[in-house]
């Protein structure tokens, strides 16, 4: 599976004070009921020259905080350290390869419940399958770096453009950005991770906004957007395996993430989501939300979304887990909106869904200021609270 985060600039997040964790009280796991669906993510700016959005083998989320951030996005009520917890079932937290931006702006790579600081000059762009796809500062928009995540030998290929956007398949990676004298579509590209061959599998466009490309939460397909200043987008859905183009449909909005026949679209900032059937490019279903933020697709089709809903009660934090054929959703999870929450799709999986104190993981690194993070892990299936784990985010 895989995740996103868009434009990620490389100078060092700002310090905004250390991380207070989430408790149990405050959390409310959500029986299972249908949500009706409601009718109806990024304008992509350069920051520091350098975009960098993260996708691994699966979902493409807009990473980018929602507005008001720093007021809206959530602390769980009575904060206290939270120690691993597993369920009365005896279900283990599941652990995935992670890859983000430290406190201090280094890259941290998280194998195995152990993280590495990467190289000062190495931007991470992507980890998946295995592989870490990289860009060194000294060469960055004239080759893209690839290795092993558990060690082995680093390896680069020369591609002209500025990478903004990687999916990696089983043996692949998929390049999109932009171009570095105009700042425009350069088309996409194909890195073969075995020999090192790179294939341009996608022509330039008119398009003034960097590519993006996501994966299926199956692998089954690739799927890329080239997108114009009105939100209008062009999505191209290829063959992992060959890069062979099998359909082009129209979008209203950004790409955010893809199943195998439905890719998931909004605006940005984005207070709705839209499913596109990428056979007949026919809107599906569209849902609205005072402000949508992170989510991501799993490998059995499933929509796992985090929103921010206006209540009575004031706002509310809420993940669901939606089906993109129909829109159908039903919640898992609800908490009162505080000081910093989140859902972090780069440490969820099918099974269990990520809650951290910050809008992302990126943005909770950067607030413990070298702290241990502790996040809670839910399941997809009830939103039962499973256990912890805890990042260590010091470099």
């Amino acid at each position: 599976m895989s995740r996103a985060r868009w434009w990620c600039p490389l100078a060092a997040p700002s310090r905004s004070g250390r991380v207070v964790h989430a408790a149990d009280p405050g959390l409310t796991a959500v029986g299972p009921r249908v949500r009706v669906r409601t009718p109806g993510l990024a304008s992509l700016a350069t920051v520091s020259a350098i975009l960098v959005t993260v996708v691994v083998a699966g979902p493409l989320i807009l990473g980018r905080g929602p507005a008001g951030r720093a007021a809206a996005g959530a602390t769980i009520a009575t904060p206290q350290p939270a120690a691993p917890e597993p369920s009365a079932a005896g279900e283990a937290v599941r652990r995935r390869d992670w890859l983000a931006r430290g406190q201090s702006g280094s890259w941290l790579l998280g194998v195995a419940g152990h993280t590495t600081v990467l190289a000062p000059t190495e931007i991470g762009l992507a980890v998946g399958n295995g592989w870490l796809v990289s860009a060194d500062q000294r060469s960055f928009g004239r080759s893209i770096g690839w290795r092993r995540v558990e060690g082995g030998d680093a390896r680069a290929a020369g591609i002209a453009l500025v990478p903004a956007s990687v999916a990696i398949t089983t043996s692949t990676a998929y390049v999109g950005g932009f171009e570095r004298s105009t700042g425009g579509d350069p088309g996409l590209f194909n890195l073969n991770l075995a020999d090192g061959s790179v294939t341009q599998v996608l022509k330039p466009t008119g398009g003034d906004h960097p590519r993006s490309v996501t994966v299926s939460g199956d692998q089954s397909v690739v799927v890329s957007a080239a997108c114009d200043d009105t939100e209008q987008c062009e999505l191209t859905t290829l063959s992992p395996a060959t890069g062979a183009q099998l359909g082009a449909v129209g979008s209203p909005g950004y790409l955010r993430s893809t199943t195998a026949s439905v890719a998931i679209v909004g605006p940005d900032p984005a207070s709705w989501i839209a499913g596109m059937d990428l056979g007949s490019g026919r809107e599906l279903w569209r849902r609205q939300a005072a402000e949508i933020w992170n989510g991501y697709t799993t490998s059995d089709g499933r929509l796992v979304q985090a929103e921010l809903q206006l209540t009575a009660s004031g706002p509310m934090f809420v993940v669901s887990v939606i089906a993109p054929q129909t829109g159908a959703a039903r919640t898992l999870l609800r908490a009162p909106v505080g000081h910093g929450i989140g859902l972090w799709p780069d440490l969820s999986t099918d099974d269990q869904f990520a809650v951290g104190p910050a809008y992302s993981l990126e943005d909770g690194l950067s607030k413990a200021s070298g702290a241990a993070v502790v996040v809670r892990m839910f399941s997809v299936a009830d939103g039962r609270l499973v256990g912890s784990q805890t990042i260590d985010g010091s470099n």
